[in-house]
């Protein structure tokens, strides 16, 4: 059958089949060639209003009890028992998911903000009735919850196209829409089943894994995935590649701490942007939501630093933030202290900052990341993003982190990245981020390293490191390459009257490259850490930021700090190398990477710690 798509709903060329038939009874139901009339008409509504204009005639919602001390935008006057029933206008968040709306979409969202609503109405109601053969599926994380969803489900199905739900008179073509196109047979299930059309909508439990499994559905939503039992990727796994082409699939939830399927999906659609791979990734802070002020204000003298930036960040990326809207902020900061952040979201890291075993300061990361975004300091390429500009007879230091080809959580991999820092402050110059063999990833060093002033460039020299480092000094003829010096033992032998008796000696040794290895890596990091906690207004990545709010102590590994799962850590190990290579060149040398007297004998008076020697060798 040719069909056409107009926004987000397959509308068939050819003529609809006049009636489907269950059983004997639908007979002396509904009327076959009134069935084809008003889905035709139903069609061509929908293709002349839009989505927004033809929900807003359509349909009708019971809007939600503004919690204490929320403002209430919604008009209450009503001559009528039930004041909640109201027709169903997009509010500002619905209005933006509308104009970026994919076939496959991701939510992380505020609480209260109608996503569930939306979805029920918008993503399962109508493209099912609006398309004969089509089926839907709800699933909530609980029982009750499905329970609770399939009643709001009921309550749509049961008031579409009326236009008072309170006078009879005026609802003749409701009622005959639901006589005749939107006819309904029993079923012992959650689940309303549209004969004349041969298609249902069910709502599930996701306590159930094998839940949608053997059905056929063009249209499924999941509601708040992160707090799902069990393994929510065995139980979309299945049903995502039963989705037809032109089907739809939706999830949405707000954030439940750190790491699981949902982050990690919430990751890996952010990172990649909108339109590539899998979902279109959906995130509202809380000020998109009209309803959230007071009607007291706070006065203009009395807001925070934090507050500020906060204001900050809405009027670049929405709108400018009211006083009343501030007032609103600090209440809920008092009424839900640390899990604010949480449920009302002002950015799509502070909800899934961890609750214990991060390696880096949160609130330092926190509070530099919001810093941040309300000051943009970066001149964005490509690859490339500048911080600071490089100056006359500076000197700079780049950090190199190479890609190994691993993949990060659900199939995403690795990066290849590069931090340029000024060697007397120790500042971030620059970011360097992307997927390249390490050929042209060698290539693009050079021309970085150049840019600043000929910078001394330590590339980590594990794995594909060692194509790097060749290509910079082969290919590319680049001449400033770290050289880390480090210890070697050393066997010697002499004979004695018993036979040749074997000794250690050690000696030192320069090699290209930065090794991480169980010694350097953690030097490496907690010079990193000490820098970002005298000196957080030098880190100017947000990147780098959001990598160290999920940069943690793996309990499973003995503690050692690396990224969760799903997570990168590209950009840590990138700017740690670099704060690595400026202590050694500053003349900072930790002892903790010098040998044990002991073991190796003594140490050359050239390299003790703290000795004029050391500092002239440097």
């Amino acid at each position: 059958m040719s069909a056409i798509v107009q926004q987000g709903v397959l509308l068939p060329q050819q003529q609809t089949p006049y009636v489907f038939i269950r059983s004997k009874d639908a007979y002396r139901g509904p009327d076959p060639y009134r069935v084809k009339d008003q889905l035709t008409f139903l069609q061509d509504a929908w293709m002349k209003y839009g989505p927004e204009r033809f929900m807003l005639h359509h349909c009708w919602i019971q809007r939600k009890q503004p919690e204490q001390g929320e403002k209430e935008i919604l008009p209450s006057e009503s001559l009528y028992w039930n004041r909640n029933l109201v027709p169903f206008a997009l509010n500002s968040i619905q209005q933006d998911i509308e104009s970026k709306l994919g076939s496959r979409n991701i939510f992380l969202k505020p609480r209260q903000a109608g996503y569930t609503t939306y979805m029920i109405i918008r993503r399962l109601f109508l493209p099912c009735i609006l398309n004969p053969g089509h089926n839907g599926l709800l699933i909530s994380q609980t029982g009750e919850y499905a329970t609770a969803h399939f009643r709001m489900l009921k309550r749509v199905c049961k008031l579409f196209a009326m236009v008072d739900p309170y006078d009879r008179k005026q609802n003749f073509f409701a009622e005959e829409l639901h006589a005749n196109l939107l006819h309904t047979v029993a079923s012992n299930r959650k689940e309303i089943i549209f004969d004349q059309l041969d298609c249902s909508i069910r709502c599930a439990s996701a306590e159930v894994e094998e839940v949608g499994q053997g059905l056929t559905l063009q249209h499924v939503v999941a509601t708040e995935v992160a707090r799902w039992e069990g393994n929510p990727e065995a139980t979309l796994a299945n049903m995502k590649a039963a989705i037809p082409k032109d089907g739809t699939f939706d999830m949405e939830s707000t954030a439940n701490g750190h790491g699981g399927y949902f982050f990690e999906e919430c990751m890996r659609a952010r990172e990649v942007g909108k339109g590539y791979r899998e979902f279109t990734y959906h995130f509202h802070e809380w000020f998109w939501h009209d309803e959230y002020y007071l009607d007291n204000p706070v006065k203009a003298e009395t807001l925070t630093k934090d507050e500020l930036m906060v204001m900050g960040i809405a009027e670049e990326k929405h709108k400018k933030l009211s006083l009343y809207q501030i007032a609103w902020r600090r209440k809920q900061k008092e009424d839900y202290r640390g899990d604010f952040d949480e449920k009302y979201p002002e950015n799509d890291m502070d909800c899934f900052l961890l609750t214990g075993g991060a390696f880096f300061d949160k609130e330092i990361v926190r509070y530099r990341y919001k810093e941040l975004l309300a000051n943009p300091i970066r001149e964005k390429y490509a690859k490339l993003q500048v911080y600071k500009t490089q100056k006359p007879h500076r000197q700079y230091v780049i950090g190199a982190d190479v890609a190994s080809g691993l993949e990060v959580g659900t199939g995403d991999l690795d990066w290849s990245v590069a931090s340029v820092i000024d060697l007397d402050t120790g500042e971030q110059c620059a970011e360097y981020r992307s997927q390249l063999l390490p050929e042209e990833f060698g290539w693009d060093l050079a021309d970085l390293g150049e840019r600043y002033n000929n910078a001394l460039i330590a590339v980590e020299r594990n794995n594909e490191g060692g194509t790097v480092i060749l290509t910079l000094e082969r290919a590319c003829s680049y001449m400033n390459l770290y050289k880390h010096l480090d210890w070697t033992r050393r066997e010697l032998s002499k004979r004695g009257k018993g036979g040749t008796q074997g000794n250690s000696q050690g000696r030192l040794r320069e090699l290209l490259g930065f090794p991480t290895t169980p010694k350097t890596r953690p030097l490496a990091l907690n010079r990193f850490r000490f820098y970002l906690s005298e000196h957080p207004d030098k880190v100017n990545s947000l990147k780098l930021l959001e990598e160290c709010s999920t940069f943690v102590r793996n309990q499973d590994k003995q503690g050692r700090p690396e990224a969760d799962v799903g997570c990168h850590d590209d950009c840590v190990l990138a700017i740690s190398i670099a704060q690595y290579v400026r202590a050694v060149k500053l003349g900072y040398l930790p002892t903790e990477t010098l040998p044990h007297r002991e073991k190796y004998g003594e140490i050359p008076q050239e390299f003790q710690p703290d000795s004029d020697a050391a500092k002239e060798h440097d």
